[in-house]
């Protein structure tokens, strides 16, 4: 999977936890490759977040990015 935000300049927020409400830890730019756990978690605006495990640490909404969903 990659960093897919839409914007040929966009960057996608790594937070510590599934929400908004959570701190970001890191920003990841578009297209950077990224690997993910399996199993997404259901975010209260009814999308799904997922914990990326490489090259950082941290959870993103699957929305923002490209490739095969877990």
């Amino acid at each position: 999977m990659e960093v897919c935000t839409g914007y040929e300049t966009g960057a996608l927020n790594v937070r510590v936890c599934p929400g908004t409400e959570c701190w970001v830890k890191h920003v990841l730019d578009e297209g950077t490759p990224v690997t993910v756990s399996p199993t997404p978690v259901p975010a209260r605006d009814g999308g799904w977040w997922v914990r990326v495990i490489s090259p950082v640490e941290g959870w993103v909404n699957l929305k923002y990015l490209c490739g095969e969903k877990p």
